[in-house]
């Protein structure tokens, strides 16, 4: 089963993602950007197919280009930079993202991906 690792601090947020996705993906979730970074490296070499990462963990203030910055390094699939804030996710995007979607449009994109 393909992996994605999703970088958001809402825990209902996460759960709701594991639950709808979890017969296409196993989900991996990070409540911080200090979660994030530990879990991209415990998994590196198993691979995630996809990550996910919201503009904002924690907070309301965009806090999380470098992160995508330091995993777009070595991470050469898609990332998908989330937030309900247009602004957040350009940076995002111009950060290392390569799509974008509002948060509540995640799994949505998530299951028209292709497998």
């Amino acid at each position: 089963m393909k992996k994605v690792l999703i970088v958001d601090d809402n825990e209902k947020f996460q759960d709701l993602c594991k639950n709808l996705l979890s017969e296409r993906y196993e989900v991996i979730s990070a409540l911080s950007i200090p979660q994030a970074q530990g879990m991209f490296a415990a998994y590196r070499f198993k691979g995630f197919h996809i990550i996910a990462v919201d503009g904002c963990v924690p907070g309301t203030e965009l806090n999380t280009t470098t992160l995508v910055k330091e995993i777009r390094q070595t991470f050469f699939r898609n990332m998908i930079a989330i937030s309900s804030i247009p602004e957040f996710r350009k940076k995002l995007m111009e950060a290392g993202c390569n799509l974008e979607c509002e948060k509540d449009n995640l799994v949505k994109l998530l299951l028209e991906m292709p497998t």
